[in-house]
């Protein structure tokens, strides 16, 4: 099974990954932090008339990652190799087909897997596109099952007739991550090793 870990997420090269798949359990937990002022240890009223606060770009960064990340759950648990590539841009998606054509040819898939990220770093944003620094593991819900068990769940196939084997325990990993919003849905457009600090 480590060749599904090793899915995806291992950039090999400008524009390319080879495969490192990440999967999770639980997307970044995002949060904002909403300032309130208080008088008497009681919040003050808001003003309805004010704008609301712009959202943080980690939080967004992190909603566009969370839908990606699920297309490609429920993409890996169909085993459908178009649909798959359909979220990367270029050669980003050679690692990801890859790996899911070795499971397809011994028979076998792979469900609920989804990205457990860590750590969420925005390098840099524009208008429909990130590049995000994230440290990430495949979550303990990715399960390999049999290509003719219908578990009935989409992505996460959870309650299915047949749980499946679980993946070996992920180890945590960095990368950079290119995200850009195309005809309606966010695609991978790079995947690399973040640069050498020592360097």
């Amino acid at each position: 099974m480590d060749d599904v870990v090793r899915a995806g997420w291992e950039g090999k090269g400008e524009g390319m990954a080879t495969a490192r798949m990440f999967g999770a359990r639980s997307l970044l937990a995002a949060t904002l932090l909403l300032a309130a002022g208080t008088a008497c240890g009681s919040p003050a009223a808001e003003d309805p008339s004010a704008p609301p606060a712009p959202e943080r770009p980690e939080v967004a960064a992190a909603r566009a990652f969370a839908e990606w990340d699920a297309a490609r759950a429920e993409a890996w648990a169909a085993d459908d190799p178009h649909a798959l590539a359909a979220l990367y841009r270029g050669a980003a998606a050679r690692g990801d087909l890859e790996a899911l054509a070795r499971w397809h040819a011994r028979g076998l898939r792979v469900t609920g897997l989804r990205t457990q990220v860590l750590a969420l770093e925005v390098l840099d944003s524009n208008a429909g596109r990130y590049r995000l620094r994230l440290r990430a593991r495949i979550a303990d819900t990715a399960r390999v099952v049999g290509l003719s068990v219908d578990g009935g769940g989409g992505g996460d196939d959870e309650g299915g007739g047949d749980a499946g084997t679980p993946l070996p325990h992920d180890t945590a990993r960095t990368r950079v991550v290119v995200l850009a919003r195309v005809d309606g849905a966010w695609r991978v457009e790079r995947i690399s090793e973040p640069p050498d600090p020592s360097r």
